[in-house]
């Protein structure tokens, strides 16, 4: 079984970059957290990672809407890790 990562410490997310076309903004998004990651096995045994190791995570996510909708929410549109 894959246990999820636990994030320790969450640095204030900072803007990367934003954009406009036509009426389709962007927002390109930087996380930098500390994160453990362990994968177990069915007997809670650690096939992978270290539960006593924090690693530092930096994820860039960009977020997508249509500033002309109704709709409230941005849409996720891309992720990818600088790790």
């Amino acid at each position: 079984r894959a246990d999820s990562p636990r994030a320790y410490v969450i640095d204030a997310p900072l803007l990367l970059e934003a954009g406009l076309d036509g009426r389709i903004a962007t927002l390109t998004v930087k996380f930098v957290s500390e994160q453990i990651s362990v994968t177990c096995d069915a007997k809670g045994e650690v096939i992978d990672g270290d539960p006593e190791h924090i690693v530092q995570m930096i994820d860039i996510w960009t977020f997508s809407r249509n500033l002309r909708s109704r709709d409230p929410n941005w849409t996720l549109v891309e992720t990818r890790s600088q790790n």
